[in-house]
């Protein structure tokens, strides 16, 4: 599984590119690696977030890597070690700011935040990799070279010249979507009815420990056996309100939507005419467009604002301030008391684990993201989305900084390297196989249920993983270690419910990822213009934060010219213009090549 809030951060920060102010203090996790042979160099690691500490307490703990700092590297079979730098829960942003403010660097940044590797390169945080890369990773330039449309996120040019300043994780030729809607399938079974003869609906889980073998006559007004409109979308949320009626849920509701009333992303805002509507967005004929003023994100208010008028969001949602990239009522949605959200792929079928054990019964079923067909004008309605979260083979950037300049580096990049190999992608991707695990005997994999090797490789090569993955697929993201880089594997790859996953994957890859700016584009502006960037997006975010809500809740109206024309004023006074600026030439060099990632597949 994708580290999911990484991604989304990423996104949030290059595409609104927030500056990072604040301040607190790094926690520094235990270190542990083996130094009873052979030199042993020590290395620190800035780490975005922490792991579920539900497996275990320190990344040092992780299986694979343990068998990786076990092995000698480099030239001179340099064993290496690590102590993580891992922000508390809720504070990375200000962690990252006030560890580049001090100057008391992390040997190894975790890119998730902050400035692009150039930038921080120009600002002489990092180091410059490109002699390194060469001599130590032959593997990691084998991929890049085999995926050309990939190097060009991995090489940053300075003064003319590709440089390496920093190393990528990749995901292999066939990346799966970590994320997208969910909602309750059983609920739709359970309370309602077809829209055409009035029948109640049935089915179920055929075989209760195979979340595969849901089966079900579920029909929705646009005919299909999924939802496709808004319309679709509000036809469950009536049946939803039945089962909180039935089941005596009161503090239950439909949709779970972010706390500031958008993502940047796009998820439902993106439904109402194609535009990437929370934030600044890239259209189909290379227009770089800040989404918040144009009509599609006043239709995507009106919506909001009805539904938040029927009781079917959150009424505390602009509350959730803790987690700012991805506030949905977590609590609330792994208690089983909301219809929908905005959910991981871990939690497909019936995997849904609220503490004490899996929800029995349930059935979490994906959605594409909705085709507006109800609200807005003409421009508005019946446009597919565009800009909506898509499939990326990219995933983390990592830096090396000045700290670490008189290191062993040949002896950690070598360790990089290996996991761009077919073995080390494995091991990166699900953690030791049975050969691996036959003389050490992990007591994390014996503790989970996985003394027997994390995955077996079918005679077809397909990849078969345990029964303690297949079984809860959160293994998944914490038995291999994934937030190293590497070459991270998807495809081949059985989880043990092929049907239900294929078919999430096909909805929550509907649409082409058009519009949607990664980093892509704002890595190509120097120091000065991400600074300029970063102070006009801080405001436009600060604001929105505060005044989105406003709209949503019915404080104002979305609807009245008056209220939605100082909206406008106000975006404008903040600057969006001076992005666009920045952002379209930078669009009109690298412009969008429809079709180009399935070609490099």
């Amino acid at each position: 599984m994708k580290n999911w809030k990484r991604w989304l951060c990423l996104a949030l920060l290059l595409v609104m590119a927030v500056t990072l102010t604040s301040c607190s203090s790094s926690d520094k996790a235990d270190n542990a690696a083996s130094t009873d042979a052979g030199k042993t160099e020590q290395f620190t690691w800035w780490m975005y977030k922490s792991i579920d500490a539900t497996y275990y307490t320190n990344y040092n703990e992780n299986p694979a890597l343990r068998y990786l700092l076990e092995k000698p590297w480099g030239d001179n079979g340099t064993r290496v070690a690590i102590d993580f730098w891992v922000p508390p829960a809720g504070t990375s942003s200000d962690n990252y700011s006030n560890m580049i403010g001090s100057g008391d660097y992390a040997d190894v940044i975790e890119n998730t935040v902050g400035d692009t590797p150039l930038v921080n390169y120009q600002n002489g945080i990092t180091l410059d990799l490109t002699e390194l890369v060469k001599k130590y990773m032959p593997n990691y330039l084998a991929f890049l070279e085999a995926n050309p449309d990939l190097k060009e996120k991995a090489v940053d040019i300075v003064d003319g010249e590709e440089k390496y300043l920093s190393i990528v994780a990749f995901y292999d030729e066939s990346p799966d979507q970590f994320w997208g809607h969910l909602y309750r399938r059983d609920w739709l079974v359970k309370y309602g009815t077809n829209p055409v003869t009035g029948e109640a609906f049935s089915g179920g889980y055929t075989d209760e420990n195979d979340p595969d073998s849901w089966e079900d006559n579920v029909v929705f007004p646009s005919g299909g056996s999924d939802p496709v409109y808004i319309s679709d979308w509000e036809w469950m949320f009536e049946i939803f309100e039945k089962a909180y009626a039935d089941l005596g849920i009161e503090n239950g509701y439909c949709y779970s939507v972010p706390y500031n009333g958008y993502l940047a992303i796009g998820e439902v805002s993106a439904s109402f005419g194609g535009a990437c509507s929370g934030t600044f967005a890239r259209t189909p004929e290379n227009q770089i467009i800040f989404g918040p003023v144009t009509s599609q994100f006043r239709a995507y208010l009106e919506c909001m604002n009805h539904w938040y008028e029927q009781g079917w969001l959150d009424p505390i949602f602009s509350e959730r301030t803790g987690d700012m990239f991805y506030a949905i009522d977590t609590t609330n949605v792994y208690q089983g008391r909301v219809a929908m959200w905005y959910g991981l792929n871990s939690q497909v079928g019936g995997r849904m684990d609220n503490g004490e054990g899996l929800i029995k019964d349930i059935c979490a079923y994906p959605a594409a993201t909705p085709i507006n067909d109800k609200y807005g004008d003409d421009e508005n309605m019946f446009k597919e989305p565009y800009a909506s979260y898509g499939i990326s083979r990219e995933s983390t950037k990592y830096l090396i900084s000045v700290a670490a300049k008189d290191k062993d580096l040949g002896a950690l990049l070598s360790m990089f390297d290996y996991l761009y190999t077919a073995e080390g992608s494995r091991l990166v991707s699900f953690s030791l196989n049975k050969e691996q695990n036959a003389d050490r005997n992990d007591p994390i994999m014996a503790k989970f249920g996985m003394a027997d090797g994390a995955y077996t490789i079918a005679e077809d090569g397909h990849i078969i993983t345990c029964d303690a993955i297949k079984a809860n697929i959160d293994m998944y993201g914490v038995s291999g270690c994934r937030q190293l880089p590497g070459l991270f594997r998807e495809k081949d790859v059985d989880f043990g419910y092929k049907g239900v996953y294929a078919h999430t994957m096909k909805l929550w890859g509907e649409f082409e990822n058009i519009g949607y700016i990664q980093g892509d584009l704002p890595s190509y502006l120097d120091s000065d213009q991400s600074k300029q960037m970063n102070k006009v997006a801080t405001k436009i975010s600060d604001y929105m934060n505060v005044h989105v809500p406003e709209f949503i809740m019915g404080e104002k109206d979305p609807s009245n010219d008056t209220d939605w024309d100082n909206w406008v004023k106000m975006m404008g006074k903040y600057g969006y213009q001076k992005v666009i600026d920045l952002l379209q030439p930078v669009a009109d060099a690298h412009p969008y090549i429809p079709g180009a990632a399935e070609e490099a597949e």
